[in-house]
């Protein structure tokens, strides 16, 4: 019997070790210095800007004007691979709305420094929304969030920590739920038994930075998810988890067939006509509504 312990123990440890080397792999995968588009190829007007991090790491990023008539800005958290460069295409189109748009790196993303930690990006993301406020330029009164996937998670858990005023909306697509939860989903192929890899997954991974966590401690500012039926990344019972736990006023927007992240770039009309409908009454006095 102490032998079969033994042995038991050294298989536990044996598949702990490797997935302590890839736990942050599952979230931060493929982050990139490539270029891959640039505003000014585009046609879009930019501003480079740089700022520093909570632990003063320094970050890189875009400050995209409204054409013609500004209506609010948008603090864009990008999903993950690549860098701002690769997710430029999601947010393109809204300054011809009267939308301004700022885009920024986490660390380790594109022109940001260091490497990513959940740690590093949540505090990433909390400066993010520290320096729109310093901006002179930017109504602070009128101001809304919009992350996808794992941005939408550090959206909203930077929401959590930052203060509120001004804040007009959070919009999140394709988010996961938790850090727990979406390690689950991928960790599927590991040949485990099932409850040896919940154990693992608990013992290994945290949820202080999880969107279902921040959502609890969000009860002001109105959340509209949108997610695909048909996401291969981020499976769509993720959605009905965090609308099952917003707190106040949240819709749900369901993308009938929709894969990840292709609601406004692939599929665009209606559901970019209905997102400026959305933002343009959430930035109207007497919004948020009653919850839905």
């Amino acid at each position: 019997m102490p032998a079969l312990r033994a042995l038991s123990m050294a298989a536990v440890l044996a598949a702990t070790v490797p997935l302590h080397g890839c736990v942050e792999w599952l979230y931060f995968y493929n982050p990139s210095q490539l270029s891959y588009a640039t505003p000014k190829e585009r046609g879009l007007p930019h501003e480079e800007v740089r700022f520093a991090s909570v632990d003063g790491t320094q970050l890189n990023g875009w400050f995209i004007p409204a054409r013609g008539k500004r209506h609010g800005t948008i603090a864009y958290f990008h999903g993950n691979t690549k860098n701002i460069s690769g997710h430029l295409r999601y947010v393109e189109w809204l300054p011809d709305h009267g939308y301004d748009v700022f885009l920024f790196d986490y660390r380790g993303y594109g022109q940001s420094a260091g490497s990513p930690d959940p740690r590093g990006v949540h505090d990433d993301c909390v400066a993010a929304l520290a320096y729109l406020r310093s901006r002179t330029d930017v109504d602070q009164e009128r101001i809304v969030v919009f992350g996808q996937s794992l941005g939408g998670n550090y959206a909203l858990s930077a929401l959590a920590d930052a203060p509120h005023r001004g804040i007009r909306a959070a919009v999140v697509e394709g988010a996961f739920a938790s850090h727990r939860e979406i390690a689950q989903d991928k960790m599927t192929g590991y040949p485990l038994p099932e409850a040896l890899r919940s154990w693992l997954v608990q013992f290994l991974i945290g949820d202080r930075f999880d969107a279902f966590s921040a959502l609890k401690r969000i009860d002001d500012i109105p959340v509209l998810l949108i997610h695909g039926s048909d996401d291969e990344v981020v499976p769509y019972r993720h959605a009905q988890l965090l609308y099952s736990i917003a707190q106040g006023q949240r819709e749900l927007w369901t993308v009938p067939g929709g894969r990840h992240l292709d609601t406004f770039v692939y599929r665009q009309d209606p559901w970019r006509r209905r997102l400026i409908k959305y933002l343009d009454a959430a930035l109207e006095p007497g919004f948020p509504r009653s919850p839905t």
